[in-house]
Order: structure tokens, then sequence, then C-alpha cells
């Protein structure tokens, strides 16, 4: 039943295999400062909303049909009225909130303790042990989701009350008076999968689930403390064979049920029937760790693959668009965690999360060149990267007003999207070069640089506009452009990952003795004539443009004249005859 002082409601169904799920989502306009935004975060789908006080609501699944109760914000306000805050035992605040009969249901609030020290453990062995610090809010409901789903991967299910919602109070707070120490937060905040508040509280809201932890139920039918030590061992045992491990193990976080015969509720095979409830220092095992760096890797390389096979409307969530540009097809969304903007290549909406810019902004880098910003990563799902930040809209540096140097300062840096048509172009010509892989628009305006002053890109641009009304290229953002690392054929490293390839750009292989000095000249001339044929000109080429590769076996990788192969892996100043 819905409730009588809703302002207004927007009725989906979603069909999903042979099961229809009604559900409602609650929009007041009077009440919300922005509509709802589908964003994934970590694995997990939200429904964000920011009330018109500043709150922000980040819904999973289970609290879609609450959103209307989080934005109305009575339940967190009136703790002494209307809603009754019951605080639970423990050494956190946790609280359970008696909302019947407005919700349906009742809620648990845990306020998250991201960036406090552990209670009991040493402050200097925080970067010593795994996990020694509590998880951040999202990383809690990722862990907790990735749990819940491991009965579709082996027999067995751990059972848990629902996570409805993660709720951020607009008010800031005094990080050092809730014991917040940044020195801790900040490492923790930079693996949460989006941007985090130092100065903000994170309140995790789950359903309540009926019953008594374990210690509490052990003293109600008079269970020794053995017998309470078994119980606690085999459902840690549980969490261990689904791949997780609790670093706070405690009765406390089983809830159980008792029969009248004072015993503990189990099922027809005698298997204590429970659910777990806490996930603040929740974790995998270090073999499941590792298997799910692993399924991920290979996921992303059978779908690189496979990117450009067609998919259809039906498989794009809400927040991601197809669309072309320059004859490219990539995959468009928001980056709701910085406020840019992402183009991803070809037609998989599930290869967008992969280069989301919390998957390898941060990661350790190397830098590549020493006349520009260029930069090779392993991202968080051990994929080999690239990525540079565009010199769109600069002048080039050119020394001397030659024929060529005035040829240059007329055709200006190209811009991503003509860097990746022309790779494409290329590529479709038979002209091996490195992957496009996507374009990363950052969320924060940069101030005006005096190297700026060449606004041709962007009016050549401006009738490119993407589906949210902004234009593609726009002025005074950074533009970064992901390349894949060169290390095989996506088609051999989809079915044999393993087998890589080495590449080495042109001078290094001249400089090693690799190529003659002789053979580094006709390798030039030739790969330049080729590129004239085909309609392209390299404006300023130079040998680290190309790139030759030796097979697994330690061969150089040739083409069909015997000659090694060369990659083209620069496109700045490639352009059309």
């Amino acid at each position: 039943m819905l409730p009588a002082d809703s302002a207004g409601y927007i009725i989906c169904i979603r069909l999903k295999r042979t099961r229809a799920e009604l559900f409602y989502t609650y929009m007041d306009t009077k009440q919300t400062r922005s509509g709802p935004r589908r964003l994934t975060v970590l694995g997990v789908d939200y429904t964000h909303c920011t009330a018109d006080n500043g709150d922000d609501i980040y819904s999973t699944k289970f609290g879609e049909p609450y959103i209307h109760n989080f934005l109305s914000r009575a339940w967190y306000e009136n703790r002494r009225t209307y809603y009754r805050w019951e605080k639970l035992s423990g050494t956190g605040e946790v609280y359970r909130i008696h909302t019947r009969p407005t919700w349906n249901i009742d809620i648990v609030v845990k306020y998250s303790r991201i960036g406090q020290e552990v209670p009991g453990l040493d402050p200097e062995i925080y970067d010593e042990f795994i996990n020694a610090e509590f998880n951040s809010p999202f990383e809690e409901f990722a862990l907790l989701m990735e749990m819940r789903n491991t009965r579709y991967e082996s027999p067995g299910t751990i059972r848990t009350h629902k996570p409805l919602a993660v709720y951020v109070p607009e008010t800031r707070i005094d990080p050092q008076r809730c014991g917040r120490k940044g020195y801790i937060f900040r490492p923790k905040a930079k693996k949460a999968g989006i941007e985090l508040d130092l100065s903000k509280n994170y309140i995790l809201v789950y359903e309540w689930v009926k019953g008594s932890n374990a210690a509490e139920a052990s003293a109600a039918i008079d269970m020794n403390s053995r017998d309470l030590e078994k119980v606690t061992v085999a459902v840690e045992k549980d969490l261990m064979k689904k791949g997780f491990m609790d670093h706070d193990r405690k009765p406390h976080h089983i809830i159980v049920r008792t029969t009248p015969e004072k015993s503990l509720v189990r099922d027809r095979q005698g298997k204590l029937l429970y659910a777990y409830i806490d996930f603040e220092r929740l974790s995998r095992t270090p073999q499941r760790e590792q298997s799910m760096k692993q399924f991920r890797r290979s996921e992303y390389l059978r779908r690189q693959r496979d990117r450009f096979h067609q998919t259809s409307p039906h498989d794009f969530p809400p927040h991601l668009n197809q669309v072309s540009i320059m004859g490219v097809d990539y995959v468009y969304g928001k980056v709701e965690t910085t406020g840019g903007a992402l183009w991803v290549v070809g037609k998989d909406p599930m290869l967008f999360d992969y280069f989301l810019p919390e998957r390898w902004r941060q990661t350790p880098r190397k830098k590549l060149s020493q006349r520009r910003q260029l930069y090779y990563t392993t991202t968080k799902d051990n994929i080999h990267l690239v990525w540079g930040v565009s010199r769109v809209g600069e002048k080039p540096d050119i020394c001397g007003f030659d024929e060529q140097g005035k040829k240059i300062l007329e055709h200006g840096f190209n811009s991503p999207f003509e860097e990746f048509s022309l790779a494409m172009e290329l590529g479709k010509k038979g002209f091996p070069t490195i992957y496009p892989r996507a374009i990363y628009r950052t969320g924060e305006q940069i101030s005006a640089s005096p190297y700026i002053d060449d606004d041709r890109p962007y009016r050549t641009h401006e009738d490119i506009i993407m589906p949210d009304s902004r234009p593609a290229l726009m002025q005074n953002f950074e533009y970064i452009i992901i390349w894949g690392y060169y290390n095989g054929p996506d088609e051999l490293l989809a079915i044999r990952d393993g087998e890589y390839y080495i590449g080495i750009n042109l001078i290094h292989a001249r400089r090693d003795g690799i190529v003659s000095e002789q053979e580094f000249e006709r390798l030039l001339e030739d790969e330049q004539a080729k590129l004239r044929d085909a309609g392209i000109e390299d404006l300023n080429l130079h040998a680290e443009h190309f790139m030759i590769s030796f097979d697994p076996r330690g061969k150089i990788v040739k083409n069909s004249d015997g000659n090694p192969e060369l990659r083209v892996c620069n496109f700045e100043l490639l352009g059309r005859v």
C-alpha cells in the first residue's frame, strides 16, 4: 500500500528473466534537489538522490521502495517523538529504529567508522596487516553483496540482513571529535570507488533481522561457552568456504532463533540457521582476492575481443548510452565519483566500469615520455594501460618556421576523438596500431593555460552533442586518452592470457642494435610512404611514433613482406592528406 502523504510516484515494471518485479521510486520535486541518478560503485548498482537540504541517499535495489522515507528525513530527525532509536550493544554507533507502520519494516543504522582506529589494535600495525582498518561504507556494501551472491557459485547460502542505503547528511562534523584520523581515512577513501569527505558522516542502513545474537541466545537457553565457541567457529568456516573472513569474529555478529525447547533453530539437515550482520572488517581471503582479479581480467580480455559486437539497447543500464563519434562507437556515461564523463570504445556497456578513473588514476605509474604527460599503469583489475593528457587546443612547440613547421601549426594537435578515429581508420586499412580504449573528461574545470590558444578544434566539434546535451569537446577541461598497453593481439589474449608480446619503440630498437642504422632509415621511409598511400600523413614524423614487437618466443613479429612489423603508437599530429 502506497503512503498517503506521497506527492508523486514513478511506477516502473522491470522484467528479469520470467519474473516481473514491481517497485516505485518516490519523486517529490519539493523534497529533492536532483532527480534519481543511476551509478555503480565497486560493482553495486545504486540510485542516488540529493534531497533539497543537501543530504545524499545512495539506495540499493533493496532500498528503492523506501527512497521516499529517506528523503522525508523524519526517521533521522524525530528520534524521540514518532520514531524510536534503540541503541544496540557494541563498540560502534548502531541503532535499531522502530519505523512501523510507516515503513512496514524496522531498520538498523550503523555509523561508518572509516578512518577510526580499531579498538584494541596498535596504530603502528595499520600499514602491516590487511584490513586492520574499518571498511569504507561502499566497500562494506560491495563485500556484503558479493558474499550474498556466492550462493550462485557454490552450494550453501550466507544469510544476512539486506543493505538498503548509504545515507550522507549534509551537516559537517569535526573529524577529531568522532575519532577520525586523516592518515587512516585517506588511503581507504582512495579505494572507496566514490569520493568521500573527511568531514561527513556515512550512515549504513540495513533491514532489521528478527532473532537474537548468539551470545544472548546462549544465555537464554543455558548454552555453555564451549558450545557457543563451536557455533562461532562453524559460522567462521562457512565464511571461509565462500572466500571471506571477518577480522572481528564475535558471536554478537550471528543472529539465531531459539525454540520453545530451548535449542537453536536448525534446518532439516541439522545445520544451524543464522544470519550474519557485521561487515565493518569483512574481507576476501587471499585466495578469493586472487581469483577475483583473475576473473575480472579474463572477463575484460574476452569483452575487449568482442567489444564491437552489437549489444541490445535493453542491455544498457539507464546511466549509459551508445554513441558514435567520427565513425567510432562508444559507450558514454557520466562519472558520478568525479563529475566527469567517459567514452569507452565499443558497444559493450560492461566495459565501462573498467575505465572509471578510480580503477587507474591512483595506481602506481611510470612516466613514458619526457616531452608530454604519458604514463604506464596497471589498474586495480590487473589491466595494463597507457594514459596521457591530450594536448588538444595547445599550440605545438615548433622550432623554426619552414614549410613543414607551418603545416604543423596550421593543423594543430588532434582532439582525442580525432586520434581514436584515425587509429580505427588505420586499423581497418591494415596498419597495426595500439588499441584505443577510452577517453575521460575530468570533472573540475582547469584555469586557462597560456599554451591553450587554439580554439579551432572546439569550433569544429561544437556540433557533436552528447545525450546529456553537453558538447563532446569542451574548453577548460582536461581530456585523458587511454590506450591499451600492447602486449599482444586482443584475439590471442582472450584465448591464452599469459603469452605476452613485448613492444619497443623504434628509437630503442636502433639504440639496442635490434635494427641496423640502414634498416632503421628504410623502415621509416617505407612506413611514411605507406601512410601517404593510405591518405594519412604524420606531420611530425618521429621514430618514437612506431614500435616493433617480439612474440612470446622472443622473435621479432614480421609483416607479409618479411620486414619487422611497425605498429603506430602516436596520433597527435596525424592528418589526412
